[in-house]
């Protein structure tokens, strides 16, 4: 299936939405320092900033595991949702392979699902915002 934009990315910026905008997935990728935004298993475009709406927060237990013995990083968490041209979003998410099998907010507690997450690198690292 291809995926067409209605105007395209802006320094990094995601400034349209794509036609099929649900079942994406998003995780940070370190060796670009930008969000990648997946279908279907393949990356359809990277952004520094980007907005999911009816999210939910995944952590796969065995590529956690696998970070966990080899004490290397891989591609095992991600925020499914689909992608929203827009959004306020408060509420700080994390996540640390080492500390938690699950996002958490700022006090620790899962963060399962969300509303809307709005996603935007600041000096190279991923800030991720739930409500």
């Amino acid at each position: 299936m291809k995926v067409s934009l209605i105007s395209g990315i802006v320094r990094g910026i995601l400034t349209s939405v794509p036609k099929t905008m649900k079942n994406v997935a998003v995780y940070f990728n370190l060796h670009r320092q930008q969000f990648s935004i997946l279908q279907n298993r393949k990356v359809i475009r990277y952004a520094n900033e980007l907005v999911l709406k009816n999210c939910k927060f995944v952590v796969q237990e065995g590529g956690r595991q696998r970070v966990i013995r080899t004490r290397r990083k891989n591609v095992h968490a991600f925020v499914v949702g689909e992608i929203s041209k827009g959004g306020r979003a408060t509420k700080r998410v994390t996540y640390n392979p080492y500390l938690n099998s699950t996002f958490v907010n700022e006090r620790s507690e899962p963060v399962l699902t969300a509303k809307l997450a709005r996603f935007r690198v600041k000096g190279g690292r991923p800030e991720v915002f739930y409500v």
